[in-house]
């Protein structure tokens, strides 16, 4: 260990291990955090998706914050404000852009970084195999994964070969989530219904804004650093059979 800090903020985040709330870039320090000191105001706000700067690029010495920003008010959690699960974008770095992606709203933002100014966004348009989610009221206890369940949420997005790939999951239909029991979220109900919609992997591929083609594929894709890659062929089921040995597959877009 080089150096032992105290940070003076939390980031804002459910994601347990892998967290896209933090990203290094040079000598920047991107966080979709909250200042500690600001915490019992925000946290409280009935407008709290769109009432505090939690996009920040930061130095990555001292941790100050250099630039930041409030979710765009052209997204649809903005548009529609309250508490939402997954509320942290997917983002990437690409030379001097910041490409950011929230998961339950269907459009690009790019941003300059580490200025942080918008330069431009487009509509992902996944039609109607994406079912937008609604915020959690505050006295309905786990309506928020089940509004989860009833809607979809984008996952992923990579870059391969000036190509962009966007995933989104699908989601369960209203009236099968409005029969599952509410004392027991999580409970063999609520998975067969999660396991048999949320299992849909639905792709996009655009070539700079312009939508190319979009589907379901029945390949869970993942990515680190930009490579694509899953641990089945189409038409195969990786959990159908015990293997001594791990195949990865690697693909890419041409």
């Amino acid at each position: 260990m080089l150096e032992e800090k105290t940070l003076q903020f939390d980031l804002v985040t459910r994601r347990i291990g892998g967290s896209r709330a933090a990203l290094t870039h040079k000598n920047f320090f991107y966080t979709f955090s909250l200042e500690k000191s600001d915490a019992p105001e925000v946290l409280e706000s009935k407008n709290f998706s769109i009432s505090y700067p939690f996009m920040s690029v930061r130095d990555l010495s001292t941790m100050e914050i250099l630039r930041s920003d409030v979710i765009p008010a052209e997204s649809q959690i903005a548009s529609s404000p309250g508490k939402y699960n997954n509320l942290d974008p997917i983002v990437k770095i690409v030379n001097d852009e910041m490409f950011v992606l929230f998961p339950n709203s269907p459009e690009m933002y790019v941003y300059t970084f580490p200025e942080l100014i918008l330069q431009r966004n487009w509509a992902l348009d996944p039609g109607d195999s994406y079912k937008q989610i609604l915020p959690t009221r505050d006295d309905a206890s786990f309506e928020g994964f089940l509004n989860a369940l009833a809607s979809s949420e984008y996952t992923n997005f990579i870059f391969s070969n000036d190509y962009l790939l966007t995933q989104f999951d699908g989601f369960a239909p209203q009236e099968e989530v409005d029969k599952l029991p509410r004392e027991f979220i999580g409970g063999p109900e609520f998975m067969k219904l999660a396991n048999k919609y949320k299992s849909i992997y639905n792709y996009q591929i655009f070539k700079g804004e312009q939508k190319l083609w979009q589907g379901t594929w029945d390949v869970n894709l993942w990515s680190v650093r930009d490579v694509l890659y899953s641990n089945a062929k189409p038409g195969e089921d990786p959990d159908a059979m015990e293997n001594d040995v791990q195949t990865i597959y690697f693909y890419e877009l041409k």
